[in-house]
């Protein structure tokens, strides 16, 4: 009997082992996480920074931003391509170059 208490309480002290391992994996995973959100974060603000400042867009709302980010890729690309045509003197075949 004294050999299977042993042994209960060895599994016990194994698990409590297990289970602290679990923890601090965890805290580091959630460390890791929170680095990788603190370094995403300065990313966007230091992005946005740089584009308030040349773009001259201080005071506008998100939505008008985005839109107005939606139609500067749209004229970029659609100079881009039509530039393509230009040069090389192709005629646009409906698919994208």
């Amino acid at each position: 009997m004294n050999n299977d208490s042993e042994r209960i309480e060895s599994l016990r002290e194994e698990l409590r082992q297990l289970e602290n391992r679990g923890g601090i994996v965890k805290a580091r995973s959630r460390q890791n996480s929170w680095h990788e959100r603190k370094a995403r974060t300065r990313r966007l603000i230091e992005i946005g920074a740089l584009t308030e400042k040349y773009l001259e867009c201080r005071g506008i709302t998100p939505a008008a931003y985005e839109s107005f980010i939606r139609d500067l890729v749209r004229e970029t690309s659609a100079k881009l391509i039509a530039g393509k045509y230009i040069r090389s003197g192709n005629e646009p075949s409906g698919e994208a170059p």
